[in-house]
């Protein structure tokens, strides 16, 4: 194996699926009066893309990894939010790829209004994939600030930065070279005819995202966003000679929420993400489901679907409990590695915790007492 073919190794990653899960959404959304334009857009990028991400990490809950998906996404309801998302793919087919997020984020202070508008926040990823253990670690800082449009914020925009900085690094010696084999018998000690000067190299990064909600009524909101990573191209080359530049990383994601009934949300999501010519797009339905009538510990509950073109069908699974998410998710591979892999493709764990401060009232002005 060559350093070429351990590339492609960590981020093949075939999509197959069919367009009939996505109809059922669109006809889903197209009965409860959801905008038809807003489906027939939905519906029409679910079904023109055809390959995957290549370099980049993603997690089927890519709505709980709100960071990873975009830096707007560091302003948001909460005063404080902690993050931490966990994958582990692949472990019926090879040595699992495993991959680990955590962030942290806080609002700040405001501009020209009393509730603060701007927020910071700081990322840690953590991906190591294949035999070579080719480990991914990045850092990343965030700054976002929110423009609203009304008094309750249900009408905004918000922009967002990310500055960071990654390293990455693989083990030489867990890997074979055609050059290592002398016609007779692999010899490990043999040179690998590679121009590695080093087993790890660093670069940093920038990327940029904005996102918005805009509510139509009390039953329906639209949110969405879009965000750009690797503006600056990094190297992203182990080899001596030349560089290999990452391209630009292109997302965009859309998402409903629509009341049903006083306890019961349906929310469909969906992701697109291209770099070069190649795409990915995720579509999911959940629906939410409300207990705080029956006065449990747990307040809400999440359960739906989801398809990965091509790829994979994932099973999501959530819960709130006061001011605590957790969510769980299991992708069922539909792509031709399933000959491998038996259909099991990746299980997935996402925990959110937010803190709200109490703010007091505005002071209305003393009587004058004449």
């Amino acid at each position: 194996m060559n350093l070429v073919q351990l590339y492609i190794a960590k981020t093949s990653n075939a999509f197959k699926g069919s367009c009939s899960f996505t109809a059922v959404v669109l006809n889903v959304l197209l009965s409860y009066g959801i905008n038809k334009h807003l489906c027939y857009l939905l519906f029409f990028l679910a079904t023109t893309a055809t390959k995957s991400i290549a370099q980049d990490l993603h997690y089927t809950q890519y709505v709980n990894a709100p960071l990873n998906l975009n830096p707007a996404n560091t302003f948001n309801d909460a005063d404080y939010r902690f993050v931490l998302n966990n994958r582990s793919q692949w472990k019926a087919v090879t040595v699992p790829y495993k991959t680990f997020s955590l962030s942290a984020d806080i609002k700040a202070f405001g501009f020209g209004q009393f509730q603060p508008n701007t927020a910071f926040g700081i990322l840690v990823n953590n991906d190591v994939a294949g035999d070579s253990k080719l480990r991914t670690t990045n850092f990343t800082g965030s700054f976002a600030y929110q423009f609203t449009f009304d008094k309750k914020a249900a009408n905004y925009i918000t922009a967002g930065v990310q500055f960071g900085y990654t390293q990455k690094s693989f083990d030489l010696t867990a890997l074979t070279f055609n050059n290592q084999f002398n016609g007779d018998v692999f010899d490990p000690s043999a040179p690998t005819g590679e121009p590695v000067t080093n087993d790890q190299m660093s670069y940093f990064d920038l990327g940029l995202g904005f996102n918005g909600q805009w509510t139509q009524s009390k039953k329906l909101r639209f949110n969405f966003g879009a965000a750009v990573q690797h503006i600056n191209k990094p190297d992203n080359s182990f080899y001596s000679l030349g560089t290999v530049k990452i391209s630009p990383h292109y997302i965009a994601n859309a998402g409903v929420i629509y009341q049903l009934k006083e306890n019961l949300q349906l929310i469909p999501t969906m992701l697109f993400m291209q770099q070069n010519t190649t795409a990915q797009v995720d579509i999911n339905a959940n629906l939410k489901y409300g207990l705080s009538a029956y006065k449990l510990p747990i307040t809400n509950v999440y359960g739906g679907a989801g398809l990965r073109i091509k790829d994979a069908i994932s099973l999501n699974l959530g819960a709130d409990v006061k001011n605590l998410f957790v969510g769980v998710s299991y992708d069922i591979n539909t792509s031709p590695l399933r000959t491998a892999s038996n259909g099991r493709g990746a299980i997935e764990f996402a925990v959110i915790y937010k803190i709200f401060k109490i703010r007091p009232l505005p002071q209305a002005p003393p009587c004058i007492i004449y």
